[in-house]
C-alpha cells in the first residue's frame, strides 16, 4: 500500500446537496493503516471551501456531512497534520479566525496560504485562489446568481447520474462537461491559471497548488508547476504526494 507525504483536497462544499461526501469518506478511510491505529499520510491540506458555511446548517445535510469533519478530526488525533487554507465559501470563518496572522485551533493550522516543502526538494505555494476571481471581488451579486445557477446545474447532474446508475452505466459529470465546453468558462479557467502561476513567482516557489475553479489540473505554466486539486462535487479529485516525492492529480469517481 502506498504511503503519502501529503494530500490536498479542496472544494468539498459540505452542506450542499451535491457534495459527494460518501466518496470522500471512502477515500479518507482507505488511508487508514492496516492495524487501524494511524493513517498512511503525514499532512492533509484542506485547500478551501471544505465547508459551505452558508449551507452547512441546513437539514438534512448537517448530520450526514458532519461525519466528514469527525473523520478529519480523528485523523488529526492519530497524528496527521491538518492544514486548513480557508476559501471564499468560508468567508465568515476568515473574519472570525484571522486578525493579523495564521492561527492554530484545536491542533488544526488555519492559514491564509501555506508553503509546502516537497520531498523532491521543490517548494509549492498552497492557496485556494478565490482572491484572483474578479467576479467575487467586483460583482458579488452576479457571483451569488452564478453560484445559485451552479447549484441547479449540479442538481441536474445528480439526477442524471442516478438514472445512469439505474441503467448500469458509469457516472458522467454534466457540470464538468459544460464548463469544459463553454468558451467563457474555458477563458476564465485559462486566465485564472496564468494569473495564479504568475502570482506564485512572488514567493520564489517552484509551483502552486490551488482550488476554487473545480477543475483538476497538472501542468507547467511559464516555469511554474501548476496543480489544482479539483473538487468533490461534480467530480472527485485530489493532489497526492507519495513517500518517494512523486506528485500527481488523481480522480476518485
Amino acid at each position: 500500500m502506498i504511503n503519502y507525504n501529503a494530500i490536498w483536497i479542496s472544494d468539498v462544499h459540505l452542506g450542499r446537496e451535491e457534495c459527494q461526501y460518501l466518496k470522500l469518506l471512502a477515500f479518507l478511510k482507505s488511508l487508514e493503516t492496516e492495524d487501524g491505529h494511524g493513517y498512511r499520510v503525514k499532512t492533509l491540506y484542506l485547500n478551501g471551501d471544505i465547508i459551505d458555511v452558508t449551507n452547512f446548517q441546513k437539514k438534512p445535510f448537517f448530520g450526514l456531512h458532519l461525519t466528514v469533519i469527525k473523520k478529519i478530526l480523528r485523523m488529526k488525533d492519530k497524528g496527521v497534520r491538518i492544514v486548513y487554507v480557508l476559501g471564499n465559501h468560508e468567508a465568515p470563518l476568515k473574519h472570525y479566525i484571522f486578525e493579523n496572522d495564521d492561527v492554530e485551533y484545536n491542533g488544526i493550522e488555519f492559514k491564509k496560504h501555506a508553503i509546502h516543502h516537497a520531498l523532491n526538494g521543490k517548494r509549492y505555494l498552497v492557496i485556494h485562489g478565490d482572491q484572483f476571481d474578479g467576479v467575487i471581488r467586483t460583482h458579488p451579486i452576479v457571483y451569488k446568481l452564478g453560484d445559485a445557477a451552479y447549484g441547479l446545474m449540479n442538481v441536474i447532474n445528480n439526477i442524471q447520474n442516478k438514472v445512469r446508475r439505474m441503467l448500469g452505466k458509469e457516472e458522467w459529470s454534466f457540470a464538468h462537461w459544460i464548463k469544459s465546453k463553454a468558451k467563457g468558462a474555458v477563458k476564465f479557467v485559462a486566465n485564472f491559471e496564468h494569473i495564479i502561476a504568475d502570482y506564485a513567482k512572488k514567493y520564489n516557489v517552484d509551483g502552486v497548488m490551488a482550488g476554487h475553479i473545480h477543475m483538476p489540473e497538472d501542468r507547467m505554466i511559464d516555469g511554474i508547476h501548476y496543480l489544482n486539486s479539483g473538487t468533490w462535487v461534480e467530480i472527485c479529485s485530489a493532489i497526492l504526494e507519495d513517500e518517494h516525492g512523486n506528485i500527481t492529480v488523481e480522480r476518485f469517481d
